[in-house]
């Protein structure tokens, strides 16, 4: 993944740029998913890292790790409960099977 690519915000990676777009646009969907375009991308990372080092990047990637943690903790509170509600079934079973005894 990579922030928005455009030769205004990034003056110090135009060829890069430039080349990785190419890529894009001369490549199918399926071979970019396979990554077909990586070498471009690894060669904008050594480089020219200006493009790792944006603010706006920087900043949306860590909403995004927040957002995750959001998620994670809902995660974990919905498996305690689950985890609450198996015991409690299985306390359950176990009540009647000694009742039934």
């Amino acid at each position: 993944m990579h922030p928005l690519l455009t030769l205004d915000n990034n003056p110090m990676c135009v060829e890069q740029i430039r080349a990785f777009k190419k890529c894009h646009d001369e490549t199918s969907y399926l071979r970019r998913a396979l990554g077909a375009c990586n070498q471009h991308k690894a060669l904008m990372d050594r480089q020219a890292p200006c493009i790792l080092l944006q603010p706006m990047h920087m900043h949306t990637a860590r909403t995004k790790f927040m957002e995750l943690q959001g998620h994670m903790a809902s995660l974990a509170w919905l498996t305690g409960v689950s985890s609450l509600l198996l015991q409690m079934l299985s306390r359950t079973e176990e009540g009647q099977t000694q009742a039934e005894s």
